[in-house]
């Protein structure tokens, strides 16, 4: 059964009628498309971009720099917290809900599983087990490019350049981009300062990884718009089971005939 999001939680799903639960999906496909024909058709792009912090003979300088390991370990400690948090909240849901505060499960139920979904799914399962390891694209400061030995490949390209933990897309880029899934589930007063801080938290990794040479500019843009059509497509269903619910009648024991 669908949940009724004016009796869950705060956030946009409340205020968002199911007409209007497709547009955003429709929008970050067609972002997808449009920046995968545009690196895929102009590769250059990545070079180019990776090149503004590149030093012949010295490398990704900015890698060297306490400024930008400071940068990367906060955006690790965040990412770790927040899935820490998480998981968290939902072991004492399952054991103690009454120590929640404002505890119902009307309230609680769809907005943890939101958060824990886009978490396990994105940065679990889309980043780490499907596009790294099939994509194989080697970093920046791998390819010959920049000092390496690896070949360069354009994005969405399959190659053969990486074994583990590769270049496409950012792990860093889609956990720092998951931050935004909070803006789902807080009261309204809080949402546009969580869209803002969530955003800083994501360009600031985000392109703190490409300056040292960590990934490719269609890396960290192709993660964050992965994210962003997966959170809009765990929101239309789990708030309004909009998507999984008109396929009930395409199965084989809803169906009269061929």
């Amino acid at each position: 059964m669908a949940v009724n999001p004016r009796s869950t939680l705060e956030g946009p799903q409340a205020a968002t009628a199911p007409d209007n639960l497709y547009w955003p999906i429709y929008l970050c496909l067609i972002a997808l498309v449009v920046s995968a024909i545009v690196f895929v058709a102009m590769p250059g792009i990545d070079i180019a971009f990776s090149g503004l912090f590149y030093t012949p003979g010295r490398g990704f300088t900015l890698g060297t720099t306490k400024l930008f390991h400071v940068i990367r370990t906060i955006g690790i400690w965040i990412s770790i917290l927040t899935i820490a948090s998480v998981i968290t909240v939902g072991v004492i849901w399952l054991l103690r809900p009454s120590l929640l505060p404002g505890y119902t499960p009307e309230r609680f139920g769809p907005s943890w599983l939101f958060l824990a979904l886009s978490m396990g799914l994105g940065a679990g399962l889309v980043v780490n087990l499907i596009t790294k390891p099939v994509w194989g694209r080697a970093r920046p400061v791998h390819i010959e490019q920049f000092g390496g030995h690896e070949l360069f490949t354009p994005a969405w390209k399959i190659a053969h350049q990486c074994a583990w933990n590769c270049s496409f897309v950012s792990g860093e880029g889609a956990a720092a981009a998951l931050i935004l899934a909070f803006c789902f589930v807080v009261p309204s007063r809080w949402r546009l300062l969580t869209l803002l801080i969530g955003s800083a938290i994501a360009v600031v990794v985000s392109f703190a990884r490409i300056a040292v040479g960590g990934h490719f500019l269609s890396d960290v843009i192709t993660a964050w718009i992965l994210m962003t059509l997966l959170m809009f497509v765990l929101r239309a269903q789990i708030y309004h089971g909009a998507l999984l619910g008109p396929l009930k009648q395409w199965l084989p024991a809803n169906r009269n005939g061929p």
